[in-house]
């Protein structure tokens, strides 16, 4: 019999962006290890459920994700306010 994994939410924030919702959730492991889950939820006409892509960052590489994130988003911010 297969275990059931447990994890409870403790935080979650959900941005809609036309044709796209993104999720922003904060779990935790019943080992007690936070991570956060990115969720693109893509709904295209005709179609009935949404195509979903998911990517989970564990607390311990959070820095290191934030840094590339801000580093990615201020390239978009300066290359936009350069044109």
């Amino acid at each position: 019999m297969q275990e059931e994994r447990r994890e409870e939410e403790i935080f979650s924030r959900k941005v809609i962006a036309g044709s796209r919702n993104y999720f922003f959730d904060v779990k935790q492991n019943e080992e007690g290890t936070i991570y956060l889950t990115i969720t693109e939820a893509k709904f295209q006409p005709g179609v009935e459920k949404p195509e979903r892509f998911r990517i989970l960052v564990y607390e311990d590489k959070l820095g290191d994700f934030l840094s590339g994130f801000r580093e990615a988003v201020n390239f978009i911010k300066d290359r936009i306010m350069n044109i």
